[in-house]
């Protein structure tokens, strides 16, 4: 007998289906998500280049700044599409508290300001998910 095709179909996940292996449901160590973040990044970084024009309005490393966090918030978003569980979440929420430590140190040190690089796009985040 052939399905009815306008009979609905079954609600939920095919039990069947094999797993999306771009789904993340495992808590993962800190190097792997350092090597999706950078992998974002870079390739974010190349998208740009291949669509920008050079422009001398000498607002230059002010505009690169801003590109780098928009990239850098942008391939977070990413990562945090990619987590299908409670313990890649998680995972994925100590690297960023980690990312955050180690820009701020950085920060620090260049500065003395504690709120420029990474922190400014971690404010209002929520650190539980």
């Amino acid at each position: 007998m052939t399905p009815n095709p306008a009979s609905p179909s079954p609600a939920g996940p095919n039990p069947s289906a094999p797993p999306d292996p771009m789904r993340i449901t495992a808590a993962q160590p800190r190097d792997y998500w350092a090597g999706r973040f950078s992998a974002l990044a870079d390739r974010f970084r190349a998208e740009e280049a291949n669509g920008m024009v050079a422009e001398g309005d000498g607002a230059g490393e002010a505009r690169v700044a801003d590109q780098d966090e928009r990239r850098k918030e942008r391939a977070m978003r990413a990562l945090e599409a990619v987590c299908a569980g409670v313990e890649a979440r998680g995972s994925l929420m100590e690297f960023q508290r980690a990312l955050e430590r180690r820009a701020r140190l950085c920060a620090q040190k260049s500065s003395g300001s504690e709120e420029k690089g990474f922190r400014r796009w971690f404010k209002g985040r929520k650190s539980g998910a």
